[in-house]
């Protein structure tokens, strides 16, 4: 069934992916060209003079992807104005409220847009270094955003971390023209930027990061965005504090989850960008819970293929059959069970990336099948004849050493060097001390947004944190932090509260009972994000043996509430197993 015209309005917060394609030309004076549609938004940096035309077939110049669109839909002229024209399409264009005359010119007004089918086409002129905007140092613009709250409306802060090194005026004039005129700007350091601006609500907020990322995309600009939306009355601790304000080592990577206070770490961050910009395969190599899926995203972030599908498969977690179908999906009857035609990774990640983990434990009979694809880009669904066409870049991971395995015969030596393109090392947490203490603050400033309470470590502790080898890595920091602010019974956590083997669990028992008090409870834990909420029902779980019912208690739910958390969790039913028991409180 066909979803009607009036189902399909689109606006910029609703797109969850962008694309970018980038038009070449001298001048810097140009228009920039921006088509919203529900799967995706492409911006084209388009310099005049020049007519681009619009369309769903391989003959347009810029292809969208609306089923209402014909196949050359319409044409727009641009020169010192932009003109409009239908050529004669199906379904018909419409410019602000009014439908266009096919064959007929129309003069385009300043911020109108034109609608074809379920795409938004909109453009913007860009004066680029016809004004050199002031740039602020990180104290004046703290101290600007004092006079922004004057106006009563909300403050909207967006944190852009680019990969490309280019000129600050040139880039500062590119972001207030992208933004709004009325912008305050900031060069934060380390290739960082920050922009401010008065909003009414935390979905424009959202929205100006996603546009500043799309339309900085058109230029061939790689970045990553975070923001922040401070309503009135602004807390000037909290807003001096906030991450996206920080002046931390390391802080553009913090937009994808990656704490890098090390050198060694940096090193290693900023060799995978530079590697990401071609199309090598990426083969990543680290000890368990070092943090090789954060590569993994950093690679397919700062490639073209930013705007694709990233899609992760773990194939250690599937027998040979199912691994099959999740790679290369299957036809209707290919197998018991396959009662329906199903696309696998491959075909769904056309244009992105495919991050297969754990590859080591691929069986050879889909390592051969892998390699075609790798080769060729072809591949047939299980139980298929039709040969399937995939634009796909591989990133691959393993905690241990392929060479030796490709030696036994348990790893094809072809495969190796194919997926083997450019070999990444994750170090190890041990290797890289200075970010235990940041990683530590980092977790626990996440576990305690979900309650009323501020947590620290205290010298003590954040001793002990660094003297401890880690063999699990990050992970294993990650649930001692968790277990720590469970425990913690007052303003800071202790070295008596950092359980770094589980089997001293065991003995909690004899400390007294546990600190339920330090648990978000109820409502405040039903409203946690997944991430957090996560933290806490594995560490309760953990802490009562897997029993769900004293394990909802602790959190303040009920038993079904705790269940139904799982499964939004992605975390499966706990069997009841011997263990340490709760106290009565």
């Amino acid at each position: 069934m066909e979803a009607s015209r009036d189902e399909c309005r689109t606006t910029l917060a609703d797109v969850p992916a962008v694309s970018w394609i980038h038009y070449g030309g001298g001048g810097r004076d140009c228009y920039l060209l921006t088509v919203v549609e529900p799967i995706r938004t492409t911006s084209q940096v388009i310099y005049p003079p020049l007519s681009v035309v619009l369309g769903r077939g391989p003959g347009a110049d810029l292809e969208v992807a609306c089923p209402f669109a014909s196949r050359k839909h319409l044409v727009l002229h641009f020169g010192d104005q932009v003109d409009v024209e239908d050529l004669g399409s199906r379904n018909g264009t419409t410019a602000g409220i009014s439908p266009l005359t096919p064959s007929v010119r129309y003069r385009l007004q300043p911020g109108e847009a034109v609608r074809v089918g379920m795409a938004v086409v909109k453009v913007q002129k860009l004066a680029i270094g016809s004004v050199a905007p002031a740039i602020l140092s990180r104290e004046a613009f703290l101290n600007g955003l004092s006079e922004m709250a004057a106006t009563g409306r909300g403050i909207a802060i967006v944190r852009l971390s680019l990969v490309e090194v280019v000129d600050s005026v040139w880039l500062a004039t590119l972001l207030i023209n992208l933004v709004r005129a009325s912008a305050v700007l900031a060069d934060w350091g380390d290739n960082s930027w920050r922009v401010a601006f008065a909003l009414e609500t935390e979905p424009a907020a959202k929205e100006a990061s996603d546009v500043s990322i799309a339309r900085l995309a058109a230029y061939g600009l790689h970045a990553t965005s975070d923001y922040l939306f401070l309503p009135t009355p602004i807390d000037d601790d909290l807003l001096r504090r906030h991450s996206v304000l920080s002046g931390e080592v390391g802080a553009r990577w913090t937009g994808l989850g990656i704490v890098a206070h090390s050198r060694r770490t940096r090193d290693v961050l900023e060799l995978t960008e530079r590697v990401a910009k071609s199309d090598l395969p990426i083969l990543i190599f680290g000890e368990t819970g070092s943090g090789k899926d954060l590569v993994a995203s950093l690679v397919h972030n700062s490639s073209s293929r930013a705007g694709r599908s990233f899609l992760r498969l773990n194939c250690a977690t599937l027998n040979d059959t199912l691994l099959e179908s999740e790679l290369f999906g299957h036809e209707a009857g290919a197998f018991t069970g396959a009662k329906q035609t199903k696309k696998g990774l491959l075909e769904m990640a056309d244009g992105g990336t495919v991050f297969l983990d754990e590859v080591a434990e691929l069986p050879l009979t889909v390592q051969a099948k892998l390699l075609r694809v790798v080769e060729t880009h072809q591949f047939m669904r299980v139980g298929g004849g039709r040969v399937i066409l995939a634009n796909i870049r591989f990133v691959s991971a393993t905690n241990s050493d392929l060479l030796p395995a490709t030696k036994t015969g348990r790893f094809r030596e072809d495969l190796y060097y194919r997926l083997a393109g450019f070999t990444i090392h994750m170090p190890s947490l041990r290797e890289r001390p200075d970010d235990i203490r940041a990683l530590a603050e980092a977790f626990l400033r996440r576990v305690a947004d979900g309650f009323e309470r501020v947590l620290r470590f205290s010298n003590e502790a954040l001793a002990a944190l660094r003297d401890h080898p880690w063999p699990g890595n990050v992970r294993e920091l990650k649930n001692v932090v968790v277990r720590a602010s469970l425990l913690c019974d007052g303003p800071a956590i202790l070295p008596r509260h950092l359980i770094f083997d589980q089997s001293e669990l065991a003995i909690l028992d004899q400390r007294g009972p546990c600190p339920m008090d330090n648990l978000p409870k109820g409502k405040a834990f039903l409203f946690l994000d997944s991430v957090a909420a996560r933290e806490f029902i594995s560490s309760a779980l953990e802490f009562t043996a897997g029993n769900q019912t004293q394990a909802a208690k602790m959190l303040g739910i009920s038993r079904r509430a705790l269940v139904n958390r799982l499964d939004d969790c992605g975390l499966p039913r706990p069997r009841l197993r011997i263990g340490p028991r709760l106290r009565s409180a």
